[in-house]
């Protein structure tokens, strides 16, 4: 729906490749810096630091979390972040009315059987096979 998100997520895990790849663990405060950018535009991108810090933590990677750079990185993200924590804060947290709506009243319930076939119907577009037959 947003389509930034897309780019943010890329531009983010680039940086994290990047610093995985060289291990350059000043690299994080760019991570950091895009994070926060992407949080503004997408809550959901902190889905994205989420899997990043339980893939690390279940990595030899861990030792990240003893090195000051990426705690550094998580302030910058937290501090470009805080002004949208802030708006939600005065404003009685509008972001989490909007997702409670939408799950009561917008999105379809569905089993999680039926969810995946109708995502291989969808992808493999057999759905218009399936329109065409009858």
């Amino acid at each position: 729906m947003n389509a930034l998100d897309v780019f943010y997520w890329t531009l983010a895990v680039c940086v994290l490749v990047r610093l995985l790849r060289t291990d350059r663990p000043r690299l994080w405060l760019g991570f950091g810096a895009v994070a926060g950018v992407a949080l503004l535009n997408k809550i959901s991108t902190g889905f994205l630091g989420f899997g990043v810090v339980v893939g690390l933590l279940l990595s030899s990677r861990r030792s990240y979390f003893g090195q000051k750079w990426i705690w550094l990185g998580g302030v910058i993200a937290l501090l470009l972040f805080l002004p949208h924590i802030i708006w939600q804060v005065v404003h009685g947290w509008p972001t989490a009315e909007f997702i409670d709506n939408a799950t009561r009243h917008k999105i379809q319930h569905m089993l999680p059987a039926t969810f995946l076939a109708s995502q291989v119907l969808y992808t493999t577009n057999l759905q218009n096979l399936v329109a065409m037959s009858r």
